[in-house]
């Protein structure tokens, strides 16, 4: 049997001096305690582990996070935009959100409403295939933002905002099957 401590080549058979002996068991306790210590915390989790009036701590890594049925579902996260907007097709009016601005309340506050499809061609909302968010930004910054889970809700969504002093609403609306689409009204 031969050890290698230290870059050096061992035979505990053959009568060493003491030193280098000493070096050869030290090499192999670390070696022994560092392995037991993976192990322990690979069986049992722990991270922490007591050896002697040593405590050696080894952090595990986090499993990953369960992947849900809602997340595997959605599987296009591409932009897509209308290519003609005089000639929309059916599939780009059906994707894209459509923004109404009510008046605003006493508060200052306007009912803003998103529609997920235009012209009465409006996205359906099936198990298979759903509107999965929408979200509304005012001058690029997110006022808010709705997930949808899989066929629960229609793509419709209402927000309570201030408009005075904003220039632009962005709503943005995520299909699982068709990616993401986007809308701008412009209020001045």
């Amino acid at each position: 049997m031969y050890i290698i401590a230290d870059k050096k080549i061992f035979n505990p058979t053959i009568n060493t001096n003491n030193m280098e002996r000493r070096e050869v068991l030290k090499t192999l306790g670390i070696s022994m305690t560092l392995l037991g210590t993976g192990l322990f915390t690979a069986c049992t989790g722990k991270e922490e582990v007591k050896v002697g009036k040593k405590e050696i701590s080894q952090k595990n890594t986090p499993p990953p996070k369960p992947v849900s049925l809602r997340d595997k579902k959605i599987v296009n996260r591409d932009k897509h935009a209308i290519k003609d907007p005089e000639n929309p097709t059916k599939a780009e009016l059906k994707h894209t959100p459509e923004i109404a601005i009510g008046e605003a309340n006493e508060a200052g506050f306007s009912e803003i409403k998103i529609t997920i499809g235009q012209q009465g061609i409006i996205h359906p909302t099936t198990d298979a295939h759903w509107i999965d968010f929408i979200s509304l930004s005012a001058d690029e910054k997110l006022i808010g933002k709705v997930e949808f889970e899989i066929g629960a809700a229609s793509g419709y969504a209402t927000f309570r905002v201030k408009t005075e002093g904003i220039n632009t609403l962005t709503a943005v609306s995520g299909c699982n099957l068709h990616g993401i689409w986007q809308s701008t009204k412009e209020l001045k």
